[in-house]
């Protein structure tokens, strides 16, 4: 891990961090497994999970149309 990154104080897709320049972040989890994504600003908190919810919509719709095929 790089040093000087403190994993629950800064965002880690823009690296700044709370206090100094952002307010606080917020854990994402991951929708299937509930493991933790990591802690992000609110500018890109809504953003990966959103990303997050679109690769699992995504591979159902593969499943389903495996499925469907075979």
């Amino acid at each position: 891990m790089c040093d000087g990154f403190s994993f629950k104080t800064m965002c880690a897709y823009c690296l700044k961090k709370v206090g100094a320049e952002i307010d606080a972040v917020y854990p994402v989890y991951d929708w299937k497994s509930n493991q933790l994504i990591g802690y992000y600003c609110k500018d890109h908190f809504l953003k990966v999970k959103y990303q997050n919810l679109q690769l699992i919509l995504l591979k159902n719709k593969r499943d389903q149309h495996k499925v469907l095929t075979e």
